[in-house]
């Protein structure tokens, strides 16, 4: 079977799709009677002249980056299609701040603004993908310092501790051995009666070995660490890393084969108790020593399934690297101007790890005050301002901005501050697109206080140049992964005018 391939319009050939241009698809397993389908949905097939040849094709739409799959008599085919705003070494760089830097950086900002007491994070610079895979080495394989799963597996298929749980069936009464008083527990009346007045069934005890005791526990939930970090961090790392980041979840797959008892084992919903069983049995004690250590790095990671995914996920990230870029710029001169986080909802504790989530709530992700001046500082994500909305409001239609840092000192007005991350699969290389600029103006006309114009500040990130409309209250700023110190000045000029504390 031949390889796919793909033409312009004009009959130009192509490597591959690119992102947001319909094109030609050609491959020798087509037949004008057969269905194709692109990942499930029919394609509209036909045969014409192509470079100088007669070929059956198929037409493809405009595609977002992603991976996809064409199927057809039979046969079936994947092809990529690249992102075409940002190049190969900016899109991995993009999820190493997502998977790695951003939450390293802003756990350790929170942790200096109070929101944290007793936790040693890991610094940014220690936080990286070299520093990740000899993490997960480590986990893994061992070293003088702990022992790890691929010795304490083996050791742990081979005595399992198990605990007996009572269960209770119905059973027939002339089949029942023995008579308890939990036999008895439900009413005779919701039996049948026997001609003695006896029920005919009765609740009969049986004593089964279980998995799911806290110490197994233990194990599903190193496992599953190791297993889900593994999987974040394939897709942000160069060819050579892959490799050997392939070679390690092999060895964990192959692991997981010896306990297949694991499976019914449900992670722990609370941090592990330690019991006699870790305490004293040696393989058990082996691996609390090596879940504490893994522990111990206290990495703070963020929760996303997109991360699995990058490339058909690549608006969405871009949008979230975008929103915690501004995030992370705002805590940055928070520090410098002597704020205090009263409440944030960034990071929380989950199953045994540190968590950076950014999901829009119904409270401020962020709360910050100024102490000497009384300035407080909320940081909303996707907040809605309605009609009907009691102290913010619109004046027309209902806004959702994106994120609006909202600035209220202690006498005067609230200042709100709008941030809009896009990232659009139809829009030019260089210029903002109109819509989104509309927008902007819209954010900043409509959304009041007490009837009065609060917005001192409308602006989007995007992979572009720089922009600005009127006397600078609606911008259009550069947001790109290769150039991030450009990103930063833009927003620290526009920041420092709102969280100043005697402006």
């Amino acid at each position: 079977m031949t390889a796919l391939q793909f033409w312009q319009q004009d009959e130009t050939p192509l490597s591959q799709p690119q992102e947001w241009q319909s094109c030609w698809l050609a491959w020798s397993a087509f037949d004008l009677t057969d269905t194709v389908q692109l990942n499930g949905q029919p394609l509209s097939v036909m045969q014409r002249q192509c470079a100088g040849e007669v070929r059956v094709l198929a037409q493809l739409p405009r595609l977002g980056p992603g991976q996809y799959q064409v199927s057809a008599n039979g046969f079936s085919q994947r092809f990529e299609v690249a992102p075409s705003k940002l190049n190969r070494e900016e899109l991995q760089q993009l999820l190493q701040d997502l998977s790695l830097q951003l939450p390293a950086s802003l756990s350790q900002q929170l942790q200096r603004l109070g929101a944290f007491v007793g936790i040693d994070w890991q610094a940014p610079q220690h936080n990286s993908v070299e520093a990740e895979l000899h993490r997960l080495q480590r986990a893994i394989l061992g070293d003088d310092r702990c022992v790890g799963l691929a010795q304490l597996i083996p050791q742990l298929a081979a005595a399992p501790h198990q605990q007996w749980r009572t269960h209770y069936q119905l059973q027939p009464i002339v089949k029942t051995r023995r008579i308890t008083a939990a036999s008895l527990q439900q009413p005779a009346r919701l039996f049948p009666i026997t001609a003695e007045k006896l029920p005919q069934q009765l609740w009969q005890a049986h004593s089964v070995a279980s998995w799911q005791t806290p110490e197994n526990q233990v194990l599903k939930l190193f496992w599953h660490q190791v297993q889900q970090r593994l999987r974040e961090l394939l897709p942000m790392v160069s060819t050579s890393l892959q490799d050997r980041l392939k070679q390690l979840q092999q060895q964990l797959d192959n692991l997981a084969r010896q306990v297949p008892w694991l499976a019914q084992v449900p992670p722990p919903t609370q941090p592990p108790a330690l019991t006699q069983v870790l305490l004293k049995q040696p393989a058990y004690r082996a691996l609390f020593d090596s879940y504490l250590q893994w522990q111990r790095d206290a990495v703070v990671t963020l929760q996303d399934t997109a991360l699995q995914q990058p490339l058909s996920q690549l608006p969405y990230l871009y949008q979230l690297w975008g929103s915690l870029q501004v995030i992370q710029q705002v805590l940055n001169l928070a520090e410098h101007y002597d704020y205090q986080v009263q409440q944030q909802h960034l990071c929380h504790y989950q199953a045994g790890s540190w968590r950076l989530q950014c999901l829009p709530t119904a409270v401020p992700v962020l709360r910050l005050q100024q102490p000497e001046h009384g300035v407080q500082v909320q940081l909303w994500l996707e907040h809605q301002y309605g009609q009907q909305s009691r102290a913010f409001r619109s004046i027309s239609h209902a806004q959702r901005p994106d994120l609006v840092l909202e600035v209220t000192p202690a006498d005067g007005l609230p200042r709100l501050y709008v941030l809009d991350p896009k990232y659009r699969l139809n829009s030019g290389q260089d210029r903002p697109e109109k819509s989104d600029i509309d927008r902007m103006h819209a954010y900043r006309d409509a959304i009041r206080y007490q009837q009065q114009h609060v917005v001192h500040y409308a602006a989007i990130l995007y992979l572009g140049r720089f922009y600005s409309y009127g006397a600078a209250e609606v911008e259009a700023l550069p947001a790109r992964p290769s150039q991030i110190d450009a990103l930063h000045n833009a927003l620290n000029t526009v920041l420092k005018q709102a969280l100043k504390p005697n402006n």
